[in-house]
Order: C-alpha cells, then structure tokens, then sequence
C-alpha cells in the first residue's frame, strides 16, 4: 500500500513510495518500530541505519527493495526519517548513512544529499559497498 503502483515488495519502482508525506511519514515510523522491536527482543543497541540498501538499483527483481534518486533519498532523510528518529530516540541517537551502494556514484549522491543542510543535520556518513570495480578516484 505504500509503493508505487501497488508494487511488490521483490523489486522496485521508481520511485519506491508514493508520492505521498502521509505515507513516507509511516515509512520512517516503521523504521522507528523496528528499532524499538529489534532492541526489545533481543537487547541489542542499534545504533546506526541506512535509508535503503543499494537504493539506485532499480533493476532488481530478486529480493525486497525500494529505490531511490539522490534527491529522494535527501528529502526523506531530511523530512521524515531523520525527524522521527530524532523525535523517538533524540536526536543524532540512531546515526543514518545515505546512499549504501557501489563506489561508482558516491561522489554524486553524497554531493545531492550532503549540499542539503537540513538532511546534513541528520546524517552521520556515507555507507558504502567495497565492490563493483575500482573506482577509487571517487572514495
């Protein structure tokens, strides 16, 4: 009910959510639940997340995704997710990473995401994937 296109959860559209505040607020929500389940449970501190795994890998149909642009990504750090972690935990308590992908485009999405002063505040750092080609000019 919250992808796009009624989408599945295997695989994504672009983008992911609706286009819809009311919906990306419950996705940060679920977010914040998880934590609070995961760290009941088990006693386990989270202490950091990411938005999304390899958000740019809009080809996916093998497994859960959603994907996003730098741009998506930035706003919903900036206007749902880091709000709310920071509402229910304090802020800067649960560390977000942007991007979570290849090296290839991390100079782009950081400059997107990071320019951002208000999703800037949110953030704690870049989370990268090692593999995919060299690419090391960009790290």
């Amino acid at each position: 009910w919250m992808k796009t296109a009624n989408h599945t959860m295997v695989g994504s559209a672009i983008p992911c959510l609706k286009n819809n505040s009311a919906i990306h607020r419950a996705y940060a929500h679920y977010f914040a639940n998880w934590i609070e389940a995961y760290e009941d449970k088990t006693g386990v501190e989270i202490w950091g997340v990411t938005a999304q795994n390899e958000p740019a890998f809009y080809s996916n149909n093998m497994w859960e995704a959603c994907s996003y642009t730098a741009e998506q990504q930035r706003d919903f750090i900036r206007d749902h997710l880091g709000p709310v972690l920071a509402e229910r935990f304090g802020k800067n308590r649960k560390k977000i990473m942007h991007y979570d992908y290849n090296k290839a485009h991390v100079v782009e999405w950081a400059h997107t995401v990071l320019s951002d002063e208000k999703a800037a505040e949110y953030i704690w750092g870049t989370a990268l994937h090692w593999y995919d080609g060299d690419f090391f000019e960009n790290i």
